[in-house]
């Protein structure tokens, strides 16, 4: 059966306001620049400046990059979610999979993965519907409309199928958001494709290893 984003196709239709929309674009994009920028200047010239060593800032970062780098199960908990909030791109897969290379893995390392991308599933999600109507201000019609016709199209298994993948799945949390698709149903579905998607790379990795 297939799944509509409303019941009236009038109310599907988005007026935009482009001025608004431009001037909200450009104040994001500005901040996210400030962040990138403040991010390359630490990392590339404050961090072994000795400016922050010692402090809160340093402790926080030493921690969080040695549990990383060793694969624990805090550490996926990490990547996983920082690498599933559709704002971040964090390469959540080959941390998972070095783990599972250094025998680490164990019923709590894959709760903590699994974890990490809920609540960083959740955050997408509250972040879409919360703000919707800025967050409108960000999504070109095509995209709504591409959205649209895919969950028409393929129903549940659109969702269940993009998170197996996991291609686009942290943005299509967000855009569902937006457009106040069922939350119960959203998570649900969200959370059967992670689950078939790492109990699939499980398996593989550790008959091939």
């Amino acid at each position: 059966m297939a799944l509509k984003l409303s019941e009236n196709p009038t109310s599907d239709f988005i007026e935009y306001n482009k001025q608004v929309k431009w001037w909200f674009g450009v104040i994001l994009f500005s901040l996210i620049g400030i962040g990138i920028l403040f991010m390359g200047l630490y990392f590339g010239i404050l961090k072994d400046s000795g400016i922050f060593k010692g402090t809160f800032i340093d402790m926080i970062w030493n921690h969080v990059k040695s549990e990383i780098f060793s694969f624990t199960s805090l550490g996926i908990f990490y990547v996983a979610f920082i690498g599933g909030l559709f704002f971040l791109f964090t390469p959540i897969d080959p941390v998972y999979i070095g783990g599972l290379l250094k025998g680490n893995f164990s019923p709590v390392y894959a709760f903590a993965m699994f974890s990490g991308l809920f609540l960083s599933y959740c955050i997408n999600y509250i972040i879409g519907f919360r703000f919707s109507k800025a967050s409108r201000n960000l999504i070109s019609a095509k995209e709504f409309y591409k959205t649209k016709v895919l969950l028409n199209r393929f129903g549940n298994l659109a969702i269940i199928f993009m998170n197996m993948l996991g291609f686009g799945a942290q943005q299509l949390i967000f855009v569902l958001g937006v457009f106040r698709y069922n939350k119960l149903r959203t998570i649900v579905l969200s959370v059967i494709g992670i689950l078939i998607r790492y109990t699939i790379l499980t398996l593989v990795v550790l008959n091939i290893h």
